[in-house]
């Protein structure tokens, strides 16, 4: 067919050329805030209400915010991605140890007959501390199964939700 011509080679480079740049651009800031303490619940709950709330005062879904809460999280799967692939462990995660700092006895043993106070027989906590990861450390291991498993279906849900925006956007621009 003479009248349609194909794209040149350059012309497709062209239009890559931002969505290359977008993906160097979540990598780096995902490998940047890897180096980083922060609550990942936290920033995603906050762009979750941020978005909510622009949907709110827009009175319809908004294509731009959508793209935006989703660069938000892409950055975050990525700073996720590094911690697991370089074995960090995120801080702000509570420690899997017990948060009691002191013990005491409630109640005692007794020697029967004589009313002697004996040892303790049981020991309540009577001052706890919580404890989290105040910095990123490395764990050492290999990652699991279940954790390749996890990160897969979070980047597949990510890429799933941009082709979803994606043609709600066109059929938005067909109609």
């Amino acid at each position: 067919d003479m009248g349609h011509k194909r794209p040149s080679l350059m012309r497709r480079v062209a239009a890559a050329v931002p969505l290359l740049i977008l993906v160097a651009v979540v990598g780096v800031s995902g490998w940047l805030l890897s180096r980083v303490c922060l609550s990942e619940l936290g920033a995603v709950f906050g762009a979750q209400a941020l978005l909510i709330f622009l949907w709110v005062c827009a009175r319809r879904p908004l294509i731009c915010g959508s793209y935006l809460y989703m660069l938000g999280c892409s950055v975050l799967l990525a700073r996720e991605t590094v911690l697991v692939i370089t074995g960090g462990i995120p801080c702000g995660l509570p420690m899997f140890a017990n948060p009691c700092r002191e013990w005491t006895c409630v109640e005692y043993n007794h020697i029967p007959l004589l009313g002697i106070q004996t040892s303790c027989k049981k020991q309540a906590c009577s001052r706890t501390e919580r404890e989290e990861v105040r910095q990123i450390y490395s764990s050492g291991g290999e990652v699991s199964g279940w954790l390749a498993t996890a990160l897969l279906g979070s980047w597949m849900a990510l890429f799933l939700s941009l082709f979803q925006i994606r043609s709600w956007r066109a059929n938005r621009r067909a109609s």
